[in-house]
């Protein structure tokens, strides 16, 4: 086990099934979102997203992701796009708890 990974284990952040579950789905949804209004070319931000390990960093790529989806949807449907995306960190991510 890296340090990295025995020192949140030890703080009580180890990651669960459940967490697991949450880490891909909300990977999914913001793959899928970012592919629905910009299809291929964002390849920085969209692989930033599809290989993060940790809610934690989907949490941050949201403000990125905002930027992207506002550039080519305008500001007021990236909004709304992100709040859906934001609604599925609620009871995964401690700053929603």
């Amino acid at each position: 086990m890296r340090l990295r990974n025995s020192f949140w284990a030890m703080l009580g952040r180890d990651e669960t099934p459940v967490a697991s579950d949450a880490l891909k789905k909300i990977r999914t949804a913001m793959l899928t979102t970012l592919e629905n209004h910009s299809g291929p070319g964002h390849i920085r931000i969209e692989t930033q997203i599809a290989f993060a390990t940790e809610l934690a960093e989907l949490w941050d790529l949201r403000s990125g992701l905002l930027q992207v989806l506002t550039s080519i949807s305008g500001e007021k449907i990236a909004e709304l796009e992100l709040q859906n995306i934001t609604a599925l960190f609620a009871g995964h991510y401690p700053v929603l708890e």
